[in-house]
């Protein structure tokens, strides 16, 4: 079977869709490894599954594709133009696209994942041109998918309710969690934090620096609850993202300066041991179709707080505690739970771990895999 994956979500550092791709695809070809497998990098095709941006690249990239004006409007024409005519000569069997809206390749069969609706359902959570793109072609080009992933039972209910896709035409593949995500021996993590200068006695957030992700109600919780822990710090490990000057702002207002660490992006190698070295991690986003990060920290035996709306309920289960996500007292009531009552958080630790096993890529590649033969 010669399939066609569109990888320019790993020209920039991976975070959310490039994730999802990199990992997907890293299982796929290993175990299928029968199977052609082709990549498209914004302007070439490659058979290598590879991350290929510095942090330099992604940031600068990150700003033209945000970024309105004729330039812009014109590098996205030539992109699409170019995209065709490479096409021209090529053909797929199955053709997955892993960020929302089919380009315009020649496939047999076209397969595109949806990962949440937010663009359309909350778009002051996002770049106008962003909302634009996405009002003017995802509606029209998701119509020639033969099959729609969603991530989450939430998300395909979203999808047939705003969208009016059929529930028949609709799949439900889960994400998962990296098996490089596993406890670690107190020793380990304790010698990294100390090579790396950080705190040791901290509450984790991974994700982008973002509106949608709720940071300014986390940041208010920790400074509700800081003062009673000692020298308690909140690490929040992410790129910034769009609109992201009001959370650094909440932090130097209410004092937090020398107690909030900002890490920028981490790679997994490194990731993993901040996961583990956590006393809790929390997640107080608006939305979500899934929420890679959580079943993450789940993974490394961490209690996790999470809001209790969108998917997020469905991937936690009774593993972790749910918040209104409007809720600063609620967060701050949260995390004061799991840091005084250790019997709580061995609890949620324990449970946390064992729901997080339910969720492997390896049963994810099988599925999708699946879901392409079945097309044939």
């Amino acid at each position: 079977m010669k399939i066609l994956v569109n990888a320019t979500s790993l020209v920039t550092l991976p975070t959310g869709i490039g994730r999802y791709t990199l990992s997907m695809y890293r299982e796929m070809m290993k175990r299928f490894p029968e199977e052609g497998y082709t990549f498209f990098y914004d302007y070439y095709y490659s058979k290598e599954l590879k991350i290929q941006a510095s942090p330099l690249v992604s940031k600068l990239r990150g700003k033209m594709v945000h970024r309105r004006g004729v330039i812009a409007r014109g590098a996205r024409k030539a992109k699409a133009t170019w995209t065709k005519f490479s096409s021209l000569f090529r053909h797929f069997d199955v053709y997955h696209e892993p960020n929302f809206v089919p380009m315009d390749f020649p496939a047999s069969k076209i397969v595109t994942t949806i990962h949440d609706l937010s663009f359309m359902l909350y778009p002051q959570w996002h770049p106008r041109e962003r909302v634009e793109f996405m009002e003017k072609n995802f509606a029209s080009r998701l119509k020639l998918s033969d099959v729609i992933l969603t991530v989450s039972e939430y998300g395909k209910r979203e999808v047939e309710k705003y969208v009016g896709i059929p529930g028949g035409k609709i799949r439900v593949v889960y994400n998962a969690v990296d098996e490089r995500f596993r406890p670690l021996s107190k020793a380990s993590v304790t010698t990294y934090l100390r090579a790396k200068r950080y705190p040791e006695d901290y509450v984790l957030f991974v994700g982008a620096v973002e509106p949608r992700k709720n940071l300014e109600t986390l940041i208010g919780a920790f400074g509700d609850i800081e003062r009673s822990f000692g020298n308690l710090h909140l690490i929040i490990v992410g790129p910034k993202g769009w609109l992201c000057e009001s959370v650094f702002r909440k932090v130097e207002e209410l004092g937090l300066t020398n107690k909030v660490h900002f890490t920028g992006f981490v790679a997994d190698e490194e990731l993993i041991y901040l996961y583990n070295g956590a006393q809790v991690f929390v997640y107080p986003s608006f939305y979500e179709g899934f929420g890679i990060p959580v079943l993450e920290a789940m993974a490394c035996k961490i209690p996790v707080i999470v809001s209790n709306t969108s998917s997020l309920p469905e991937l936690v289960g009774d593993a972790g505690m749910l918040v209104d996500p409007h809720s600063q007292e609620g967060f701050a009531e949260a995390m004061r739970k799991v840091l005084e009552d250790r019997d709580e958080a061995e609890r949620l630790s324990e449970k946390g771990y064992l729901r997080s096993a339910n969720f492997s890529w390896e049963k994810s590649a099988k599925a999708l895999m699946d879901i392409f033969k079945g097309l044939l």
